[in-house]
């Protein structure tokens, strides 16, 4: 189930085996042989391939059946903001942390 859930969430999202590496900081042949169930990631990489997909790990591993991250306590906006936020390279999610630094530091 896991193979298949990473595949299908990822071709669901658009994105090529080489772009989920990059955005879960792992090679495209480690994503190629998950995918293809000949290695089976360790817990950390599964949280990796989660954060870049944007899915639990829950629903990852098959305890859940929705693919949405929830976050009961805070408003749908920020929801929003933070799915979005996770689906941009770690080069623009600097360069927004930076920005709300910068505005931080003029109140």
């Amino acid at each position: 189930m896991l193979k298949q859930r990473i595949t299908e969430k990822r071709i669901a999202v658009g994105i090529t085996q080489a772009e989920l590496a990059r955005r879960s900081h792992l090679t495209p042949s480690a994503i190629s042989q998950i995918e293809n169930g000949s290695r089976f990631p360790t817990l950390p990489t599964l949280y990796k391939i989660a954060d870049a997909l944007n899915v639990s790990l829950d629903y990852l591993i098959g305890r859940s059946n929705s693919s949405e991250i929830e976050f009961p306590v805070i408003s749908t906006g920020m929801q929003d903001f933070l799915n979005d936020f996770k689906l941009l390279s770690p080069e623009d999610q600097n360069f927004i942390k930076e920005n709300i630094k910068f505005l931080k530091e003029r109140i």
